[in-house]
């Protein structure tokens, strides 16, 4: 019966819209259109209450508390005043206990939350309900405000805008709640100086939780793979793993190929090796038996032992660097230094 009754109001206020006369809305259509979605969203939220006490739960609202109730319903008139229909959040409520919970404890602040998600991503409010409901455990510690700063880190340097600063959110939901946006900044900008824009975009768009790994351990793995490797910003761009490797199995992996004549530095004049050489995606985004076998062409437990050894080698030398350091000036003469160390172990082979 309650059901029924709200959505009979409901028709009643849509009915009510299309019968007003345009630009001429006095104070009593007002009236009467803010009365029609009290009473509307009143028969929802007892709907859903019903529902839920026929569950066997509990939900006490302060009914004779006129400041607090109106508090409670504001989400659902303001989303039945856009248009949303009554079913629909019924359902979402009934779906989502938490999200019921959520909208009738702190339904300003939510409501806010779901028009950030219809402004900056791009979607109708149906969707950021679904978006909200995903997380509204987490979202619910959240405010309206510090939201939409993470947004803005993202829309301000230009690396997304509309549905692709969506699909940032939605492969990595940290960046959105929990997350400190001094630090992404940081993040941010310190990888920014290792690729180019474009690269970067790439980047943040395919594995967005970099933002969220420390800037000092991904400036040291960059240089590793940038100087000892040779790899270039459009290159490295095209892996999603390289990130999350420590830094050890970065050097090991590269190790290992050198060891086996799978991996030769980069030489202009011979473009032939940097063609044949596997990369950046082969390298570092293979599963370790994956990479043993088909890239490295060795037996998954001779990775191991090699792995094995290079730790011991590790311990044993005891070095306050994990790798030479080569500082941008110095780069060609260290190109020079390896292509000389190639040569004269091709020499030798001869």
């Amino acid at each position: 019966m309650a059901m029924r009754k709200f959505l009979i109001n409901f028709n009643y206020l849509n009915n009510y819209k299309n019968q007003a006369v345009r630009f001429l809305t006095t104070a009593s259509t007002l009236s009467k259109n803010s009365e029609v979605l009290n009473e509307t969203a009143t028969e929802l939220v007892k709907s859903i209450v019903e529902e839920y006490e026929n569950k066997g739960k509990m939900f006490t609202l302060p009914w004779v508390d006129q400041h607090a109730i109106n508090s409670a319903l504001y989400p659902f008139k303001e989303l039945l005043n856009l248009g949303i229909q009554p079913e629909f959040l019924e359902d979402a409520c009934l779906h989502e206990e938490k999200l019921f919970r959520s909208m009738i404890k702190n339904g300003q602040s939510i409501y806010k939350m779901l028009t950030i998600f219809v402004e900056n991503f791009i979607m109708n409010y149906e969707d950021s309900i679904r978006m909200f409901a995903k997380w509204c455990d987490l979202l619910e510690n959240e405010t309206p405000q510090s939201i939409q700063s993470r947004i803005n880190l993202f829309s301000g340097r230009g690396l997304a805008s509309g549905i692709g600063l969506r699909r940032i959110f939605e492969k990595c939901p940290e960046l959105l709640f929990g997350s400190e946006v001094q630090k992404m900044d940081i993040c941010l900008e310190q990888i920014s100086n290792f690729f180019e824009s474009g690269d970067l975009k790439t980047i943040v768009n395919n594995t967005p939780h970099i933002c969220l790994l420390d800037p000092t351990e991904l400036e040291s793995k960059y240089e590793y793979i940038y100087f000892h490797m040779g790899f270039v910003s459009e290159e490295l761009a095209k892996s999603k793993c390289w990130m999350d490797l420590d830094l050890f199995s970065i050097i090991d992996r590269h190790s290992l190929l050198l060891k086996t004549g799978k991996y030769f530095y980069p030489d202009p004049k011979r473009p032939q090796l940097k063609k044949e050489n596997p990369s950046p995606e082969l390298i570092f985004d293979t599963p370790e038996n994956k990479f043993a076998n088909l890239v490295a062409e060795v037996e998954y437990e001779e990775w191991l032992i090699f792995r094995e050894l290079c730790e011991q080698q590790r311990r044993l030398e005891d070095k306050q660097e994990p790798y030479e350091k080569i500082k941008p000036s110095q780069r060609k003469a260290f190109e020079r230094r390896l292509k000389e160390k190639r040569e004269n172990m091709e020499g030798e082979i001869e």
